[in-house]
């Protein structure tokens, strides 16, 4: 092993550590304590901690040291608090309901997203929008880690289905009056057909027509087709008039 042993030791919460020279170039030594099972139930918070037993170069034992000066970090913090996740108190959302996971805590370390099991570019406090199966890992400078499994289902398109009436050159023309309520148009297509109805009650179609205008009872057929994995595949309404 190129490890180098040294004696300074750590001592923290009553035990005590070896320091041992970290593997590759420069003079980095770590000390790594392990909290016992037994005491978990130890205040988190900040811990006294000492070291000791090592020397300068000329062999002159120094002074025990009760504080760290290793660029930011000065104290030794025990945190077993994993992250607070707000906005996601459920397990199921449809497509369409706001989640905007965040957090109050400041000692976010990683926060990972994966959608149907890829990992998707994302920061805490951004939209979740899309259907999918998602798993959100967030873990905290102390390695304590929060979990949150949800899933967007689709959603059914919703739309109201009416007939306007035009008077052209005292012709009566209707047509089928469209609204989507609920999606964008570029996530559907709509397939509109007009049928008339027979002598025997039934309907003769679909018509090649873009609206109706001669005497007689029709019905209108309207389908929207989704285009988007956000919206349910299709929906169908049909509508009776007469001319």
């Amino acid at each position: 092993s190129n490890k180098d042993e040294r004696t300074f030791i750590l001592n923290i919460n009553n035990q005590q550590v070896k320091f041992i020279r970290s593997q590759g170039a420069g003079y980095e030594y770590i000390a790594e304590y392990k909290i016992p099972e037994n005491e978990s139930n130890l205040k988190e918070g900040e811990l006294t901690f000492e070291i000791f037993g090592y020397k300068d170069l000329t062999g002159n034992e120094g002074t025990p040291l009760t504080i760290a000066t290793h660029n930011k970090y000065n104290k030794v913090i025990y945190d077993r608090t994993p992250i607070v996740i707000s906005g996601l108190e459920k397990e199921t959302y449809v497509y369409g309901e706001e989640i905007v996971p965040s957090t109050k805590d400041t000692d976010v370390k990683s926060v990972v997203l994966t959608r149907n099991d890829e990992k998707i570019e994302y920061e805490l406090g951004d939209k979740i929008e899309n259907v999918g199966k998602y798993k959100l890992v967030v873990t905290d400078k102390a390695g304590n880690e929060t979990v949150k499994e949800f899933e967007i289902v689709s959603k059914q398109i919703e739309f109201e289905l009416s007939i306007d009436r035009e008077i052209e050159f005292d012709n009566f023309e209707k047509t089928a009056n469209i609204k989507v309520l609920n999606a964008k148009e570029n996530d559907y297509e709509i397939d509109v057909r007009y049928y008339i109805m027979r002598e025997d009650g039934t309907f003769y179609g679909p018509l090649k027509v873009d609206y109706a205008k001669d005497l007689g009872e029709y019905k209108v057929k309207v389908v929207i087709k989704s285009k988007s994995e956000n919206y349910i595949d299709s929906i169908t309404k049909e509508l009776r008039f007469k001319i």
